[in-house]
């Protein structure tokens, strides 16, 4: 599922998760606001409930949960799982939770404060049962909201001035890979060239460079 790209998406983003942030600041000003930290979540249905009715019906992630389900009562998919970055992390997460269907976010808005305004609702322990979010440190967008249990905070290599390039899907991408290792597939140019990643190890045998390679290596496009 894809992130935010156009008016639409920034508008949704703030539908969906406007509630939360605004609680989250109120929680940070408040004296010992933590201590509302367990009923935030109701305020936050309730604050959902004067939202207008004509934005709710078009919230991207029923169509998402929908197809899930479709795709379930199909029976031809012997395991499903959702992935999605910003947004589209948040709303794999929530069609995840409301199917149990694990779900993986790259970057996305969190879901413990929100996860009685969603239609239907979500539970604490589908929330911390079936979503995991990656979280790139001093990322902005994954602040948003409290998060479930499980989370998985990486490296971002970037500057402490550019908090926005740790939001980069293909910075995360080549992240993971670089931490957790390619597998059977190659390590995209992009990470080196672009992102500043060390030049792979060549496998025993190769019998040419990096350089080489990345020649013949296709473009990708990648936030």
């Amino acid at each position: 599922v894809r992130g935010t790209k156009n008016a639409f998406d920034f508008l949704t983003d703030i539908q969906i998760y406007g509630a939360a942030a605004l609680l989250q600041l109120v929680r940070f000003l408040l004296p010992a606001g933590d201590a509302w930290t367990p009923i935030l979540h109701r305020v936050a249905s309730f604050m959902n409930i004067l939202m207008n009715s004509s934005l709710t019906n078009v919230t991207p992630y029923r169509e998402t949960t929908e197809f899930i389900k479709y795709l379930k009562e199909q029976g031809r998919y012997k395991q499903l799982h959702i992935t999605g970055h910003s947004l589209g992390g948040g709303i794999a997460m929530i069609s995840g939770a409301q199917t149990e269907t694990p779900a993986i976010a790259i970057s996305g808005p969190n879901l413990l404060l929100s996860r009685l305004t969603f239609q239907p609702p979500v539970s604490e322990e589908a929330v911390n049962s079936f979503t995991l979010n990656y979280i790139p440190r001093r990322d902005i967008v994954p602040m948003i909201d409290d998060r479930g249990d499980l989370v998985q905070q990486i490296p971002c290599n970037t500057g402490v001035n550019n908090p926005f390039g740790c939001h980069k899907s293909g910075r995360t991408t080549c992240q993971l890979m670089h931490d957790c290792g390619s597998g059977d597939r190659s390590i995209p140019c992009f990470c080196v060239e672009d992102y500043g990643f060390p030049e792979p190890t060549p496998r025993p045998g190769t019998n040419r460079t990096y350089a080489e390679a990345c020649i013949e290596q296709v473009p990708l496009s990648v936030g």
